[in-house]
């Protein structure tokens, strides 16, 4: 998959050597009106009729396009997905022929996708074909909205594929200088579904890896304290014959009951966290309406169940079959089986659990501290008390951006006398990357000399009306902002934010420079003469600089964006849905309907979209990253739990092992004080090994979530800092029972236990 324009898809089409086939696509949105129901907008893709094939997927009703649907005039028909199907046509077998109206046109429905169909990240609901009305400036070589997908043929790799389309690449540059600098890059269909949430889900998997293991730890000293306990039992077996194998068969027989029973326990908690956790999943979890216990993830959870059972319960099962059955039989069970080697293996499990447990600890620190600087950075706007909506023009009713003008100012003055209203704006694109947003070509007074289209920058450009900064709580940091004065008729202008002062006029005032959303005028191709004159974007005056509004994700920086009334459009990148800022005196929600009414006043089948809350998007931006840091938080935490009952088991049991030992020192005159302080001091020293290797994990485990992070170092020494005195708080904790236990102990008792 890759982007594109539609002139250069056809050319990659027709002579590639890689790929069966190819198909495109391009997601927007169309209005679709019903008899008896409002207007509604639905997330609708534009697609060849090639992809479908290329994809592999058909309709289960009707038929896919034709390359005759790809005509002007004859692109008039609709695919439905199989939900939009069910939910407005009532699930219709006889819906194949019927039409709707889509953006002020009629369409005929041709068929219907499959129930389990998923078309890429976004959640479409119907497709039309891909066609361009004569002179259409979309179908150009300059707008790369497109993007393509292809089907390998056998045995070529990506690497190949890359090839073949680099050399097409540079002969359309040689011929078509517009194209100069453009290169592809293919990426896989898994590839670009994982997308950014990729590095997430490797460091949620290392993260139950490692619960993982820390849970075998402490099942491995479980079993080897049962073997203990039994070590007598063992003895009589082996006297009266039973051979060593036969010993860890038994021991591993009994083993798999704990396997099979944990498993089944953890498959029935699994079942009920599943429905937890998809209830927090980020919308933009990719295959998020897929996620489920299918027979795949049953077996895998059998086999990882059994396989950590068996693999952790070998070792307790041949040191329980090394037992001298004499010396057994003739010593104390505890006293025979506390000998060094066996202690100190056991120690080191709990050092490696307590390894484990301080680098996942440490991670999910790192993530948690990240989020708190995520969600409390300067977006560059106040989302309290803010209301958005989308516009969704139709194309027919609204043909010309002149007529949507009018549309729009009627629509701002309605709302603007609404009570509760204190600031209302339109902009094409909304922070953090919400509506139809433009990239445009920049050039302008004082830039570098460019003498290929390589060489032109490129910005973010967003029409406004002239109170969206205040609707927005934007804060202007020079200059004057847009007015109602600011028309087609007068000087055309521009407002810029910080990021593009920084980068093209550091250290200098760029209010009244001069720029222009073109390349300069001589990497500007000529216009083929079928064609008529096309306008070109004007020179626009810089008249203020606005802080940084958050432009892509939450995460990253904003780009250089460059701001123009919307009133002075002038071929430089119209959208027919426009978002709106409302700036309320009370709650956003309250305010809401008051505007859906303004507007059917104005036209009764006009529709009003995406209506929620600012906090709502900034929480939806901000969604991945508190999802990462609580996920990793559980499973820290539950390792930090196991961890804590690893060293109670383990101290508990070495208390139970030295009861004569501690009741000799008490008889000699140690007070239970010190008894107290000798069983922490192992405990002390055990967990401070363990931490020690922990946070050495750490430093190098941590780098590799670094994509993850904002704001913070993958080395924060107060991260670490918390992390340490968690853990040893932890182990100290866990530690003071058994101390206790052994402080209480009756010297004489304790002499004449075994």
């Amino acid at each position: 998959m890759f982007s594109s324009s539609p002139v250069d898809y056809r050319v990659w089409r027709s002579d590639n050597h890689s790929f069966q086939d190819m198909g495109a696509f391009s997601n927007e949105g169309i209005n679709m009106s019903l008899e008896g129901h409002s207007p509604e907008l639905l997330i609708s893709s534009a697609i060849t009729a090639s992809l479908f094939p290329t994809m592999g997927v058909q309709p289960f009703l009707g038929h896919g396009f034709t390359d005759h649907n790809e005509q002007w005039g004859e692109h008039r028909v609709a695919i439905l997905s199989y939900g939009l199907w069910e939910r407005s046509f009532g699930d219709d077998p006889n819906i194949v022929g019927r039409q709707v109206h889509l953006g002020g046109e009629l369409y005929t429905i041709v068929g219907v996708m499959p129930r389990e169909f998923r078309f890429f990240k976004r959640p479409v609901t119907i497709w039309t074909p891909m066609a361009f009305a004569p002179h259409d400036d979309m179908n150009t070589r300059s707008n790369h909205f497109v993007w393509v997908v292809g089907r390998l043929k056998p045995g070529v790799t990506p690497q190949q594929a890359d090839t073949d389309l680099n050399v097409i690449a540079a002969r359309i540059a040689k011929e078509f200088p517009e194209n100069a600098g453009l290169s592809v890059r293919t990426q896989s269909i898994r590839e670009n579904l994982a997308g950014n949430v990729r590095p997430a889900l490797l460091a949620i998997f290392g993260a139950v890896l490692f619960v993982l293991l820390v849970a075998c730890v402490n099942l491995a000293n479980l079993l080897l304290t049962r073997a203990a306990a039994r070590e007598k039992e063992f003895a009589v077996r082996s006297a009266m014959g039973a051979s060593r194998g036969r010993l860890v068969r038994q021991f591993v027989n009994e083993s798999m009951l704990i396997a099979i029973l944990g498993g089944a326990a953890g498959v029935l908690l699994g079942a009920e966290l599943l429905k937890m956790v998809t209830a927090v999943l980020p919308a933009t979890f990719p295959t998020v309406q897929t996620v489920r216990l299918d027979p795949y993830v049953l077996g895998f959870t059998a086999v990882l169940a059994l396989g950590s059972v068996l693999l952790f319960g070998v070792v307790p099962a041949v040191e329980a079959s090394r037992t001298d059955p004499q010396q057994a039989l003739h010593e104390s069970s505890r006293s025979s089986t506390q000998g060094r080697r066996t202690r100190r293996f056991r120690h080191g499990l709990i050092i490696a659990e307590m390894a484990l447990a301080t680098s996942l600890l440490a991670g999910a620190g790192l993530l948690i501290k990240s989020f708190s600087h995520l969600q409390h950075q300067d977006f560059g706007f106040e989302a309290q008390h803010l209301l958005s909506f989308s516009l969704p023009l139709d194309s027919v009713k609204y043909p010309k951006p002149e007529k949507a003008v009018v549309f729009i100012q009627q629509v701002i003055a309605r709302a603007q006398q609404l009570p509760g209203v204190a600031a209302i704006g339109m902009v094409n694109t909304l922070p953090l990357g919400y509506g139809m947003g433009w990239g445009k070509n920049i050039s302008g007074e004082g830039f570098p000399p460019m003498h290929t289209m390589a060489d032109v920058p490129t910005v973010q450009f967003n029409l406004i009306s002239a109170d969206y900064f205040k609707a927005m709580g934007a804060r202007l940091q020079a200059g004057r902002a847009f007015a109602t004065s600011d028309t087609a008729m007068s000087q055309p202008v521009a407002i810029v934010n910080e990021a593009f002062a920084r980068r093209f006029y550091p250290n200098q005032n760029v209010v009244g420079k001069t720029i222009r959303l073109l390349p300069p005028p001589e990497l500007i191709p000529p216009r083929p003469p079928d064609q008529p004159p096309e306008a070109l974007a004007p020179y626009r005056t810089v008249v203020g600089v606005v802080a940084d509004l958050k432009n892509n994700n939450a995460n990253e920086p904003a780009d250089p964006e460059v701001f123009a009334p919307f009133t002075q459009f002038d071929g430089e990148g119209w959208g027919n849905g426009p978002m709106f800022a409302v700036r309320t005196e009370r709650e956003p929600a309250s305010v809401a309907s008051a505007i859906r009414s303004a507007v059917a006043e104005l036209d009764a089948q006009q529709p009003l979209a995406d209506v929620r809350p600012m906090t709502e998007l900034l929480e939806r931006s901000v969604a991945q990253s508190r999802f990462n840091a609580l996920l990793l938080g559980i499973f820290a935490a539950m390792a930090l739990l196991l961890a804590a009952i690893g060293i109670y088991g383990v101290i508990s049991y070495g208390v139970s092992t030295r009861t004569q030992e501690i009741g000799l020192r008490m008889a000699l005159g140690a007070d239970r004080r010190s008894v107290v302080s000798m069983v922490l001091r192992e405990s002390i020293k055990v967990t401070a090994l363990g931490l020690l290797g922990g946070l050495l994990l750490a430093l190098a485990l941590t780098r590799l979530i670094t994509s993850l992070l904002f704001g913070v170092d993958a080395v924060d020494g107060t991260v670490y800092a918390a992390v340490s005195l968690v853990l040893l708080g932890s182990a100290l904790l866990a530690s003071l029972l058994p101390a206790r236990r052994a402080s209480a102990l009756e010297p004489m008792q304790a002499l004449r236990a075994e």
